[in-house]
């Protein structure tokens, strides 16, 4: 990702408050049903012992590492932060041919027509409109390649179930893009799909980008392919005397009012000022003829292309800053020997956690402090001598020993 374009994506993060709702798996480890999971501000998780309570919580480092590392596979199985070995290690009853599902849902409160159009205009709430729940699922299979198991991405869902649009889209195992729908409208029909060029790294922004089909491999954007594929469909029906440059301008307002509705197209005609557009506009989308289901595939198509670009990069951004600290377990070191580090985060096996705390502030020490003896009954207290750092707990109340 480009640097200016991942400043503009932050920059609108700080608009959005997007966070997750939901997390949902199938045939991952121990689910091997469908399961859906409710993310709240807290949550809680209890079960007994091997009931899949370790499973969702390793899956966020999972897609951590997956997002921030660079991979060939949608999914690092191992990484830095966790180990989960290798597809069949994973696929509910070690079953390869099995697919892997993994899905979330989110709740953005606020969609910038406008921005959908132009990447670089920074949203105001005076031009925003409700978009509803976004999900987002993906559907894993395993491949032999060369003698070795490969982890490759089958096909993936983004919906926007409020808005009523869905796009499904099928790879080859080889990756290519083999086929794609909004809601019952195979693409194809419209558009050789096999020119589309859609990121497969899961949770990742998609990063559409369309091959010019002159082979000369050259990509060029999506605004400009959805642009001609609008003009060539309308141009083909429509009055020879509305010429192209009002054509091109009816075109940008038609962007502009995506996803589609009838009044928002009826609108962009009117601001066009032509009468003969007007009554085009009335003759043939006012009722369910091919052009109008033409039209609608194209401006959802783009819709939900740069929307879920949005909202991914938030998504993105959520699950490559997560942090996971695994179950506390009995370490043979007593002590540690100090280092003069600036320490952000606490790894996931918390070996580190002696000298996170020393690099903390001595009120950020105590609020830790009276946070764990609150919930444990006891504090914490760092001791530094002869260069080693040790961690002492410390009693919320004295010890009173009874005698007979």
């Amino acid at each position: 990702m480009h640097k200016r374009d991942r400043m503009v994506r932050l920059r609108h993060l700080e608009h959005t408050k997007m966070s997750i709702t939901s997390i949902t798996t199938t045939n991952f480890r121990r689910f091997a049903h469908p399961v859906e999971f409710a993310i709240k501000p807290l949550t809680i998780l209890v079960g007994r012992n091997s009931s899949g309570k370790s499973t969702l919580l390793r899956l966020l480092p999972l897609l951590r590492q997956s997002l921030t590392t660079r991979t060939s596979a949608p999914l690092l199985w191992y990484g830095d932060l966790v180990d989960f070995g290798d597809y069949a290690s994973v696929v509910a009853n070690h079953d390869r041919e099995q697919p892997i599902e993994i899905g979330f849902s989110s709740r953005p409160p606020t969609m910038s027509r406008r921005r959908l159009v132009e990447r670089n205009y920074r949203p105001s709430d005076s031009d925003n409109f409700s978009i509803g729940t976004f999900r987002c699922h993906y559907r894993l299979g395993a491949r032999d390649r060369g003698g070795k198991s490969t982890t490759t991405l089958r096909s993936a869902t983004i919906e926007y179930p409020d808005q009523k649009i869905r796009l499904d889209v099928h790879f080859s195992e080889e990756g290519r893009l083999t086929a794609a729908f909004i809601g019952d409208q195979d693409l194809n029909a419209i558009i050789d799909v096999t020119r589309i060029r859609i990121s497969r790294k899961i949770f990742a922004p998609l990063n559409i980008s369309i091959a010019r089909d002159d082979r000369s491999g050259f990509v060029f954007g999506d605004r400009e392919f959805f642009s001609s594929a609008l003009f060539s469909a309308l141009r083909e029906i429509m009055d020879r005397r509305i010429s192209d440059l009002t054509l091109n301008s009816f075109v940008t307002r038609l962007l502009f009012s995506a996803p589609y509705n009838f009044s928002r197209v009826r609108a962009a005609a009117n601001s066009a000022g032509l009468v003969t557009l007007v009554q085009f506009v009335n003759t043939y989308f006012q009722y369910d003829t091919q052009i109008k289901k033409k039209i609608k595939a194209i401006l959802d198509f783009f819709f939900i292309c740069r929307a879920s670009d949005i909202h991914l990069s938030v998504i993105f951004d959520t699950f490559s800053t997560s942090l996971y600290i695994g179950p506390a377990r009995v370490r043979s070191d007593r002590y540690y020997r100090y280092q003069e580090l600036s320490v952000s985060e606490i790894l996931p096996d918390g070996s580190n956690l002696p000298m996170f705390l020393n690099s903390l502030a001595s009120p950020q020490i105590n609020d830790f402090s009276n946070f764990v003896e609150r919930s444990f009954g006891f504090g914490v207290v760092l001791d530094s001598s002869g260069g080693h750092i040790s961690i002492r707990l410390k009693l919320a109340y004295p010890v009173v020993t009874h005698t007979h």
